[in-house]
């Protein structure tokens, strides 16, 4: 592999600019897969939450105040997160 390579495949003008594109690239996907892995798991968190606060209260009424109050806490993380 040589610049002309990397001018062929890409819009790097050499070959280390191409590598530096991809190193970018890769971590960018790596924090971006970081940041989803933690909000799956704070929203799992808040599902769990929700669940056993449905349990403990038992009224519809309850239940429903709890899921508006996971479903806005994990809207909250999910902006926070992007």
């Amino acid at each position: 592999m040589n610049d002309e390579f990397a001018k062929d495949v890409s819009d790097a003008g050499t070959l280390e600019e191409l590598k530096t594109k991809i190193r970018e690239s890769l971590v960018h996907q790596r924090d971006h897969r970081q940041k989803d892995l933690q909000r799956e798991k704070v929203i799992g968190e808040l599902v769990k939450l929700h669940d056993s606060g449905t349990r403990f209260t038992g009224g519809v009424a309850n239940g429903r105040a709890t899921e508006r109050m996971v479903r806005s806490l994990a809207q909250q993380v999910w902006t926070r997160a992007q």
